[in-house]
């Protein structure tokens, strides 16, 4: 009943701050890194998504395997699944949502690609191949979480004009301070954050102009 279609179950995980050790066995701080593997099998009709390398689209068997060849902290680790739809915006970045909601997603997120390639311009060559965001049901409690390869968003952000980007453009600078260079403890998470605003903003100028 939380989903935009009314018609499937759908899961999410949130592991920051420390929440990965909800669902799964892990050392559950930003200073442990660690790479992973998983294989997720789900109902018939849904897709599984991960912060790692992921399928465009369903297959028969409702069996789906990831690999992150790449260290991450567990609060970067993430796995979501349900009636999932995905979409290209630009050559390694895309959206997926549910699928009546797929296309409104993809226009209000269409400078996802100029925002990646300005990011680069700006800080260096982006380390984790692709950029995708699912803009996930109403029932996601935060605004957006800055898992590697799969930014979470909430649909709050899809408002038909575009104005609400500014979302992405934070997530998107964590792939740098953040998720590359990370806090080594909670108690300075503002490092996080603080060098993460003024790099959202410096993505937004670069796209849209002062």
């Amino acid at each position: 009943e939380q989903t935009r279609d009314k018609q499937h179950p759908f899961l999410f995980t949130q592991s920051q701050a420390i929440l990965a050790r909800t669902w799964l066995p892990c050392q559950d701080g930003p200073g442990v890194r660690f790479t992973y593997n998983a294989t997720v099998t789900v109902p018939e009709g849904m897709l599984a998504l991960m912060s790692a390398a992921n399928p465009k689209e369903k297959n028969a068997t409702g069996t789906y395997s990831f690999v992150m060849d790449q260290p991450v902290p567990s609060y970067l680790m993430a796995l979501t699944a349900g009636d999932i739809a995905f979409k290209e915006i630009g050559r390694n970045t895309g959206v997926y949502a549910e699928p009546s909601y797929l296309d409104s997603c993809a226009w209000e997120l269409a400078d996802m690609q100029d925002m990646l390639d300005k990011a680069e311009a700006l800080y260096g060559t982006y380390a984790w191949g692709q950029y995708d965001v699912i803009v996930l049901p109403p029932s996601f409690p935060f605004g957006g979480m800055e898992n590697p390869r799969l930014t979470f968003a909430t649909p709050t952000i899809i408002a038909g004009d575009r104005s609400l980007t500014a979302l992405v453009a934070h997530e998107l600078a964590h792939s740098w301070s953040g998720n590359l260079v990370t806090n080594a403890n909670w108690n300075d998470f503002w490092l996080n954050e603080g060098f993460t605003v003024y790099f959202e903003n410096r993505i937004m100028e670069a796209v849209y102009g002062k």
